[in-house]
């Protein structure tokens, strides 16, 4: 499945991303904000891309690697995790590479995602976790309708201490 605007596209993890995604994923500065906590290995990347079922239903996420429109180079990731079709709703996670970004990259991405989310998974509701005072992050979410929905104390282990960290939530639509 391929996602796009006129600066972006969205496309499933390829062999030709393992070395991409393994900078991505091993780059410590994103870690405070994941659930990495040791390097993944290029082996390991590559039995991702090839034995991922992308089954919604068993894993409950779904992985886009955002590709410049212009050009098809990678420039981040855009995931839905702890997808829950009882509920209807999934957290939110964008990854640009520091290189792209301020590109609006991830505006498109945004957007990209959430019409896939509600379209495709019928959800009725996104929310993003950040560090409290990403103001960068939470910027983006807010233009986008996204609200402030509580703040988690202490939360994330940042840096040798506890961060706090912020929810934004959104609703794509009205309940059927």
């Amino acid at each position: 499945m391929i996602l796009r605007d006129n600066r972006i596209f969205m496309r499933s993890p390829e062999p030709q991303d393992v070395d991409f995604l393994y900078n991505l994923e091993n780059n410590t500065d994103l870690w405070a904000v994941s659930t990495n906590m040791e390097p993944y290995s290029k082996t390991q990347i590559e039995t991702y891309i090839k034995e991922n079922p992308h089954d919604l239903f068993t894993y409950h996420q779904v992985r886009f690697v955002i590709c410049r429109a212009t050009d098809n180079v990678p420039v981040g990731t855009a995931d839905l995790t702890d997808i829950d079709f009882m509920h209807r709703r999934a957290e939110i996670g964008l990854a640009i590479l520091d290189k792209f970004r301020g590109n609006g990259f991830s505006a498109s991405a945004l957007k990209l995602l959430e019409d896939y989310a509600q379209k495709n998974l019928q959800l009725n509701s996104l929310h993003a976790i950040m560090l409290a005072d990403n103001s960068i992050c939470a910027n983006l979410f807010i233009s986008h309708g996204y609200v402030l929905s509580g703040t988690l104390k202490e939360w994330i282990w940042n840096s040798g201490h506890y961060s706090d960290a912020n929810i934004y939530q959104k609703i794509l639509k009205k309940n059927i």
